[in-house]
């Protein structure tokens, strides 16, 4: 540098030692600069390495509250001031690339920043803070995912988010990871579809998940890539087309259609097992996927159900639906959950076992009736001069149950008394 720039440069950041980083420099006399001057000498002539450490120390120093935003006019002062917009000598311009040096590898500065008219070239150092920044995530979650990776030094948790600072150079990969994965709402958006069925996707295994402890959140993520070959996938083989064919729809609505699922029509493209598949134009998304109605129709039904609904088995008994419904919750039917057959969703189902083992063992007051040969009314007083109570009363089931045996029983005696009344009866003629 020429001497004279040398000197000033020395003065200026004496300056800033001695009366501090905002001191009044048309305040300053003679010897305040001559003081000021050596000062700046003996701190940055020792060796090449002096000067970097003196811009250093003014950064670690700095008393101002960290966090809010600050940068390189807040950490070096009158001296940043001086060089950007007092003096445009080229001279200086040696001090102005330590400085921006210093800056990229020393400190966590704000991802936009800018020195003497251009953006920071690269960065050594981030912080929570600034990390978060320039990622737009959380610093909790940051927190999370820079830890599980090996980034944070140990006793981190005990301090602030501008405070806690990281390699960024060797986090690089992780925070484009985390700055670029898409969410299940992210992931609904690309394909056009709800949140519900790209979480339908995601639990049937198409879209892979990003582990939790990568990512730092418990919320599923995706990469973009994962997105884009999931697509890529669905569209392999795919017959471009201008217009949609007679009888053919997009993948969403051929679900509709065929009433199923999106993931089972998605698994069925995805197999590479239709016919045929095509790509609409100008679409975006599922929708862009074209298929025959026709053909899902005839493939996507699942197994028919092994029973009976609760419909089935209301109209079996002839009993309304909250009688059966309390006898499934108190276990005198006991049934299962299956998938229907052609509707997305699950079902109850009761087995026709389960239906014949109730059957055979109670009766309902109109069986009685049928059984005995006598009127539904007269039923009642019937069993109560007998003694025989209901099995299930109306109070807790809606509706009244008898055990077939003591109806059966009951039925013998009455045979058997009508027969001994005839024979009676030809004896005495």
């Amino acid at each position: 540098m020429p001497f004279y720039a040398a000197a000033r440069t020395c003065e200026m950041l004496g300056a800033a030692a001695i009366f501090g980083r905002k001191a009044r420099l048309k305040t300053l006399g003679t010897g305040d600069w001559a003081a000021a001057g050596a000062e700046g000498f003996a701190a940055i002539s020792s060796d090449s390495t002096a000067l970097d450490e003196f811009l250093a120390n003014l950064i670690s120093t700095y008393p101002g509250d960290r966090a809010t935003p600050v940068g390189p006019m807040a950490w070096f002062g009158r001296f940043y001031e001086w060089l950007d917009y007092v003096t445009t000598d080229p001279a200086y311009d040696p001090i102005r690339t330590a400085m921006v040096r210093c800056i990229a590898e020393r400190a966590s500065f704000n991802p936009n920043e800018r020195m003497f008219g251009k953006p920071v070239p690269y960065r050594k150092v981030h912080s929570l803070r600034s990390a978060a920044h320039e990622t737009g995530l959380d610093a909790k979650r940051l927190r999370r995912a820079l830890n599980h990776a090996g980034h944070l030094a140990p006793g981190h948790e005990g301090l602030l988010d501008h405070e806690v600072t990281f390699d960024a150079c060797a986090a690089s990969d992780l925070l484009r990871l985390l700055g670029t994965v898409r969410t299940l709402a992210d992931v609904a958006s690309d394909l056009d579809i709800s949140w519900m069925q790209a979480r339908q996707l995601q639990r049937a295994g198409h879209l892979q998940v990003l582990d939790k402890a990568v990512t730092g959140t418990s919320s599923p993520c995706f990469t973009a890539a994962e997105v884009k070959a999931f697509l890529a996938k669905l569209l392999t083989g795919a017959e471009g087309v201008a217009v949609v064919p007679k009888g053919a729809c997009d993948l969403r609505a051929a679900s509709k259609r065929a009433q199923c699922s999106v993931e089972d029509v998605v698994g069925l493209v995805a197999g590479g097992t239709l016919g045929w598949v095509g790509h609409l134009a100008g679409a975006n998304g599922l929708r862009s996927i074209l298929i025959d109605v026709a053909e899902i129709r005839g493939r996507v039904r699942r197994p028919e159900l092994q029973g009976y609904t609760r419909r089935e088995v209301e109209l079996m008994l002839g009993v309304p639906t909250r009688t059966v419904k309390v006898l499934i919750d108190r276990g005198f039917l006991r049934a299962s959950v299956q998938r229907h057959p052609t509707v997305p969703r699950d079902i109850v189902v009761i087995a026709s076992e389960e239906v014949g083992r109730f059957r055979s063992r109670y009766l309902r007051m109109s069986d009685v009736a049928g059984l005995l040969g006598i009127s539904v009314p007269s039923v009642p007083r019937l069993l109560q001069d007998r003694g025989i109570e209901p099995a299930l009363s109306k109070d807790e089931f809606y509706a009244t149950f008898f055990e077939r045996r003591l109806i059966k029983a009951l039925k013998e005696i009455g045979v058997k008394q009508r027969s001994a009344d005839r024979h009676s009866g030809t004896q005495a003629e």
